[in-house]
């Protein structure tokens, strides 16, 4: 976790965590404290050492599925905590109205007002303030040579008419200076557009602010009751006549009998939080905290501007997040402006050119074309010219790190607040070979796709989507839909036909996806499979129900988690019911959705089946069950096919991890190479070396060589058939059997306890035969039918009694059924490792 905040709350968050020595030691934290449990002791435990005050007024920015999990941290952290869940600006104006009439008295408690990112820059929509006007005299009405004399966009503050630079020149002054010199004009009708823009290009002017007095030509617009003023004073004279001779009752009716607000599609009658915020509660919040800060880094993003906002009138600062830099330098640049600004100002920066910061700390790659035709020359004063494009190029300069945040941040690693963490076991990725007619049907893809790029003007567009369907179409060549593209003429034209294979095979990497979830099921790990192709913008690219068929047939239970399934706040619960609860044992989501906020404590087994283009989203995606209070191993899994572009997007993966790790995390040698620039991001990476016919392979065997001794044993373990210990047989007896919950924390709190008995034959109708658990309890209590309370009273409260006998009336065989399951399977095929009881 990475803590960026005002220097004053860096200061103090240092102080806390390090005991209030206001060193490094920061051994004194609470074992079972979260990242967000740090952030909260910290903030509240300084407030009070610096100002002697219990009670502040703090705002929480979060993502949308944090609202719910972060009132959670606030009332275990801080129990006396007041908590309100801002879920429409209404509430907000509410309270600080209420606040503002009661005399703005300062709180007796910790109070935490907690904002989504959308309800933060949620916004109704906004509209043109002006209109078009062409308005002629009366003898300008008969001429027929008549000019206007108003014509135009009319600003509605100056009255002036918006005009638009045609051109800027330097002239030399009376003075002897120069000074810039614009060509203006009146902006015709036909040039205003639908788009607000602040910048012109391509022949598209600026429509956002008057030129001459900087007004907005924009403002926001809502539904209303009443189509005009006029309407509206009518409704209004009733009333006042009715409370003027007292007939409450009429003004009532009056009020209740208005009409509806309409609603209209795309235009919600609502208000930002921040822009009640900004103008209304200067210094109202001592102090505002955001999470997941990174998300907020783009520089022309509405909930970005919200961050710069809510920095400006608030007292104190402090924004965390797990992963600041995704490997380029300009990823914390709009950041920085937000929450230092004056630093940024002195360091020479302007907001709006991005340009000199990736000079200085990051990497551009300029590539100059020269013109081989001699008859087009693109140099105005000289003979000759080129052609040059810019991009800009993963890689970070230490520097950034050196003069901008080591005073203003706190690096706090997941190991730091976890002093025994569970293992993360990062088993290699797993290179699948490709079926012999999916291989044909590949490569014939990518020869079409090459053609085309060939004989085409604009076949270089064309990259793009053969990176995407290159990735795409080998993990679903079932219902892959065609490929098309939109040319120069704007028609839309066929590149690929798709073809497919017999919907009843199974692929190889389907195959080895079943190894991975046979073996996790083997050992009651319930998991989590990664996708990317979810069908949201192509409905013949969704891998999901397909995956679900394909993991059923090996007797797993499986869930599809998609935006529509649960709200946003509520992921969490549905995923953590779905597996401890439902018996589910594989839940397929993609790494989008639970990237942010989620814990996935109940699934330690992480599989991606296939990669998101984002490291962001890959970090992120990785660690959600790798979280404080996880008491099972992790692992996470990686699949992909052996020589294609699913291959060298898993080498770039790796390269790319190395320049964020040096930074987030971890630094290496290679690492440190990394930031300096020796690699580019995934999907441009790719293509260039599309471009170059160089070919990037991923070294297997380098892989397994880092890799730690767990995971190689994992490794050589996928496919092979697990047998459970009698403590994991017992687990999964008492999740299966066991419905009351408090009972059955008891037992698993005591099964290695419990098992060690079982095995010294101390616990009647509970046996051990040939490393397999054996119950009967019609030897144990008599008869099948027991409460929970009685199976606890039986395997807790043994007193000593005589080894059970071997011999028994009654046979008790046992079959295979699905873990966490309260309905038996029956007589069928046995799932490795899990356990069920046929008693009669």
């Amino acid at each position: 976790m990475i803590i960026v905040g005002t220097p004053y709350a860096v200061k103090v968050a240092r102080t806390v965590w390090s005991g209030g020595k206001g060193g490094d030691d920061i051994k004194t934290l609470p074992i079972a404290m979260t990242g967000k449990s740090v952030m909260l002791t910290a903030i509240a435990d300084a407030y009070h050492r610096e100002k002697g005050n219990k009670g502040f007024f703090a705002c929480l920015m979060v993502p949308p599925s944090l609202t719910k999990k972060w009132p959670e941290e606030i009332r275990e952290v801080l129990p006396d905590a007041r908590v309100h869940v801002i879920t429409n600006t209404e509430q907000l104006i509410q309270y600080h109205t209420a606040w503002t009439k009661a005399g703005r008295r300062k709180p007796r408690k910790p109070t935490f007002f907690v904002i989504s990112f959308t309800t933060m820059r949620g916004d109704c929509a906004i509209h043109p303030a002006t209109d078009y006007e062409q308005i002629a005299t009366t003898l300008e009405k008969t001429d027929s040579d008549r000019s206007y004399y108003r014509d135009g966009y009319y600003c509605p503050d100056c009255g002036h008419p918006h005009q638009v630079v045609e051109s800027t020149k330097l002239e030399m002054s009376e003075e002897g200076e120069e000074v810039k010199v614009q060509e203006k004009r009146d902006m015709k009708e036909n040039e205003w557009g639908s788009a607000r823009r602040l910048h012109s290009n391509n022949g598209k002017y600026q429509n956002a602010f008057c030129l001459e007095c900087g007004a907005s030509l924009w403002t926001k617009k809502t539904p209303n009751r009443y189509h005009s003023f006029k309407e509206w004073t009518k409704h209004e004279n009733k009333v006042a006549h009715a409370a003027a001779n007292g007939n409450h009752r009429l003004v009532k009716h009056l009020q209740l009998s208005q009409p509806d607000i309409p609603k209209q599609k795309g235009n919600p009658r609502r208000i930002a939080s921040i822009e009640y915020i900004r103008r209304k509660m200067k210094n109202f919040f001592d102090m505002t905290l955001v999470d997941e800060i990174h998300e907020l880094k783009s520089g022309m993003t509405a909930q970005g501007n919200s961050l710069g906002s809510l920095v400006a009138v608030s007292k104190k600062v402090v924004g965390a997040t797990g992963t600041l830099f995704g490997g380029r330098a300009e990823d914390v640049y709009y950041l920085l402006w937000r929450l230092f600004p004056s630093m940024m100002v002195d360091s020479g920066f302007q907001y709006s050119n991005v340009r000199p910061w990736n000079e200085e700390f990051g990497n551009i790659e300029t590539t100059t074309v020269e013109q081989k035709d001699r008859g087009e020359q693109t140099n105005k004063q000289s003979r000759g010219g080129t052609r040059r494009s810019e991009k800009v190029l993963p890689g970070i300069s230490p520097f950034v790190f050196g003069k901008f945040l080591v005073h203003n941040s706190v690096l706090v690693r997941l190991v730091d607040v976890w002093p025994d963490p569970v293992e993360l076991v990062n088993v290699p990725t797993m290179l699948v070979d490709m079926d012999k007619d999916i291989r044909s049907n590949y490569a014939n893809m990518v020869s079409t796709f090459e053609n085309e790029i060939e004989k085409r003007k604009d076949g270089k567009k064309l990259y793009l989507p053969l990176t995407q369907n290159g990735i795409a179409y080998p993990d679903n060549p079932f219902t892959y839909p065609d490929v098309w593209y939109r040319n120069e003429a704007g028609e839309r034209e066929r590149i690929w036909s798709a073809l497919h294979i017999p919907e009843e095979r199974l692929t190889n990497k389907e195959k080895k996806l079943q190894e991975i979830v046979r073996g996790e099921m083997g050992e009651s790990r319930p998991s989590i499979v990664y996708v990317r192709d979810t069908g949201s913008s192509v409905k013949g690219r969704d891998v999901r129900p397909r995956l679900k068929n394909v993991l059923e047939q090996i007797g797993a239970k499986v869930g599809i988690l998609d935006t529509s399934t649960t709200a946003t706040n509520a992921r969490s619960d549905w995923l953590r019911k779905k597996v401890e609860q439902e018996g589910y044992d594989v839940i397929i989501v993609s790494q989008e959705l639970v990237k942010v906020g989620l814990d996935l404590l109940c699934t330690p087994t992480l599989i991606f089946y296939q990669f998101s283009w984002s490291l962001f989203t890959i970090n992120q995606a990785s660690r959600r069950a790798w979280r404080i209070s996880q008491d099972r191993e992790c692992r996470l899994f990686y699949i992909a096919y052996k020589d294609c572009y699913q291959e060298q997007m898993a080498t770039l993966i790796a390269q790319k991890n190395k320049a964020a790790s040096a930074i987030n995390g971890e630094v290496s040698s290679d690492g440190l190479s990394a930031m300096l620039g020796d690699d580019g991001d995934l999907q441009s990476m790719l293509i260039k070396s599309i471009k170059n016919g160089e070919t990037l392979k991923g070294s297997t065997e380098e892989w397994v060589n880092q890799s730690s001794d767990r995971a190689r044993e994992l490794l050589q373990g996928v496919g092979k058939k697990k047998s459970l210990s009698v403590s994991d047989q017992l687990k999964a007896w008492i999740i299966q059997r066991i419905e009351t919950e408090a009972t059955r924390n008891i037992l698993l709190r005591k099964q290695e306890e419990i098992a060690v008995r079982i095995k010294n034959r101390e616990v009647p109708g509970f046996t051990v035969q040939k490393d397999t658990l054996e119950v009967d309890l019609i030897e144990a209590f008599g008869f099948d039918l027991v409460s929970d309370g009685a199976v606890l009273k039986h395997l807790v409260n043994q007193e000593s009694k005589p080894a059970v006998s071997k011999t028994s009336s009654f046979d008790a065989s046992i079959f295979e059924v699905k873990q966490k399951s309260k309905k038996i399977r029956g007589k069928k095929e046995p799932v490795a490792g899990q356990l069920g009881f046929e008693l009669f």
